[in-house]
């Protein structure tokens, strides 16, 4: 186990075998830093619409558990257990 394993050689192996593809694709400019953007683009627009979602089916239980509670104290509050 001699071999180091660091975070930036990992990414820069990355970068290495994937830039040449991209230099022969006509992408002369690209940088690691665009690749790696260009590449979690598409996974972090879904992350947000998930987390849209996710807001939104939370807000609306909300709603709905506030007004099951608007109507239960309207049921009780006849019988007195509610002032």
């Amino acid at each position: 186990m001699a071999m180091e394993s660091t975070p930036n050689g990992s990414i820069q192996g990355a970068a290495e075998k994937h830039l040449p593809s991209l230099a022969q694709d006509g992408v002369a400019e690209a940088t690691p830093a665009t690749y790696d953007r260009e590449e979690k683009a598409p996974s972090r627009d879904a992350d947000g619409k998930y987390l849209d979602d996710l807001v939104a089916i939370c807000e609306q239980g909300g709603t709905d558990f506030a007004a099951s509670q608007q109507s239960r104290t309207e049921r009780w509050r006849p019988l007195g257990c509610f002032a």
